[in-house]
């Protein structure tokens, strides 16, 4: 198929019968949202009354074979938008769709400029829309268990990603000396890497040529084939060739915006293929360079320990407490408001820091949150739990929430709540099959909260919502009715 005869454009009544010819298919729209048509006037209100912001038609010599849709979020998720596609049987495995979506990512970032983050949710079993999504440039995130209804059944989902910049990982040129000039000649760059700051492209040139290229296993980070930074890997030899040591660095103008997390996501599943005695990749870091630490853990390494002189530090001891869920009383006032009135505490949750009695009184009498929970210690209200179920295709599903009073953080009592709430919520909440949970990407505290409960880690969604006026990523923990809640 020539790719130049497929343009997009806004659907025009006089698409009527080429829509009802594929519209009305049920190979096609088995997979889609939308129910088979069955008469022109369906097609026609189809094409005239779609909700739809945004939504093109696939065509080839004019005549519409297809489309692509895009649904921008609003409010905190307006920073996203959802891609969906669809193409008449007979132009099936020719690669039109993958064309199609292609075209359509500029427009719809053009139309869009909040957009940063495009997102397309399939079935798991659709592997022709997988395959279509990875040759248009998205990345798959992740899959999520029992996610929705779809038309009667409940769905395991996959996410594909694109963020609206794009990153790559390739081999380093000699043509980078300038590029790597920039970065490898910044002090704030090289003051937390093992080499010294280059200071003439004489140094760059050389060290791209007698240390870049002939290295084991080094990439340019790259923007649009621009070299912004590098990741390294050192695999080890004889007794320890089962690991291998990873190092990064990043430009500065390009520090704070997840590329060195998204390079190191790229980096692992090539290392492991390239080196397959490597069973262990492992990063040393400053212990003050924070916003490395932060890049590790969003990647998913584990941190082991502090090396210090004398070797590991371990831990600490913590005390035990009784710990009861309850509903909220009137009398909770005041030690709600005691916890609720804490920035610290409020910064991380979808409610504002409450700041005075009668707010606390319209939090307990007023709420609209269905399943709501106050953590209790000797009966004294020192946190919450909340769940939110869904509704229509969702209500396979709930949202789960908490906080806790910070004179009782890192104790042990969050998990044991959520652990103590999740039977309470199966029971009270029949059709739902599906806990999860969305936290910060860098709330590492609330991340060990879910593992300890049972959670599992099912993707990070990069650039997903506005929270507090900030785009955040978040990753996303569920936990199954079929699950066990560990002892």
């Amino acid at each position: 198929m020539d790719s130049s005869r497929i343009t997009l454009r806004p659907y025009r009544s006089t698409d009527v019968d080429d829509v009802l010819s594929w519209a009305s298919d049920d190979r096609i729209t088995r997979s889609t949202h939308f129910s088979t048509l069955t008469s022109k006037e369906d097609a026609l209100n189809f094409i005239d009354k779609s909700s739809i912001p945004w939504r093109r038609s696939i065509c080839i010599d004019d005549r519409s074979i297809g489309m692509v849709v895009a649904r921008p979020g609003s409010g905190d998720d307006r920073c996203r938008a959802e891609i969906g596609y669809v193409l008449g049987v007979e132009y099936w495995g020719q690669g039109i769709t993958s064309e199609a979506v292609k075209m359509a990512i500029p427009l719809i970032l053009e139309e869009f400029p909040e957009i940063v983050r495009l997102q397309a949710l399939s079935n798991a079993e659709h592997k022709a829309s997988h395959r279509v999504l990875e040759k248009a440039g998205f990345i798959k995130d992740g899959m999520f268990r029992k996610y929705l209804y779809f038309k009667g059944e409940i769905k395991d989902v996959v996410i594909y990603i694109m963020n609206s910049t794009r990153i790559s990982l390739r081999p380093f040129k000699l043509t980078d000396v300038d590029d790597v000039m920039l970065w490898a000649g910044d002090d704030r760059v090289t003051q937390t890497i093992r080499w010294n700051t280059l200071t003439s492209k004489e140094e760059a040139l050389t060290f791209i040529k007698d240390v870049c290229i002939p290295h084991p296993w080094r990439r340019s980070t790259c923007i649009d084939d621009r070299s912004i930074g590098f990741v390294s890997v050192f695999p080890g030899s004889g007794d320890d060739r089962s690991r291998a040591d990873v190092g990064y660095a990043v430009a500065f103008e390009y520090w704070g915006q997840g590329i060195g997390t998204e390079a190191l996501k790229m980096t692992i599943p090539q290392v492991y293929s390239e080196f397959p005695e490597v069973k262990r990749l492992q990063a040393l870091v400053d212990v003050e360079n924070k916003a490395s630490q932060r890049v590790l853990e969003k990647v998913g390494f584990i941190k082991e320990g502090k090396l210090r002189k004398y070797g590991y530090h371990k831990g600490k001891l913590v005390d035990l407490f009784i710990i009861t869920l309850r509903r909220y009383r009137s009398t909770d006032v005041d030690d709600l408001l005691s916890w609720a009135s804490d920035d610290r505490v409020t910064r991380s949750i979808h409610f504002s820091t409450l700041i005075s009695k009668d707010e606390a009184f319209t939090f307990i009498d007023k709420s609209s949150i269905p399943w709501r929970r106050s953590i209790c210690i000797d009966d004294r209200s020192v946190g919450i739990v909340v769940a939110r179920p869904g509704s229509g295709d969702y209500r396979c599903r709930a949202e789960v929430g908490y906080a806790l009073a910070v004179e009782y953080w890192g104790q042990g009592i969050t998990p044991k709540a959520v652990k103590m709430a999740i039977p309470l919520i199966l029971e009270e909440f029949p059709e739902i099959v599906r806990l999860q949970a969305l936290t910060d990407a860098e709330n590492k505290a609330s991340h060990r909260v879910l593992e300890k409960a049972g959670f599992i880690k099912e993707g990070m969604f990069r650039n997903y919502f506005y929270f507090k006026g900030e785009i955040k990523d978040v990753v996303l923990y569920s936990f199954l009715s079929t699950d066990s809640i560990p002892s």
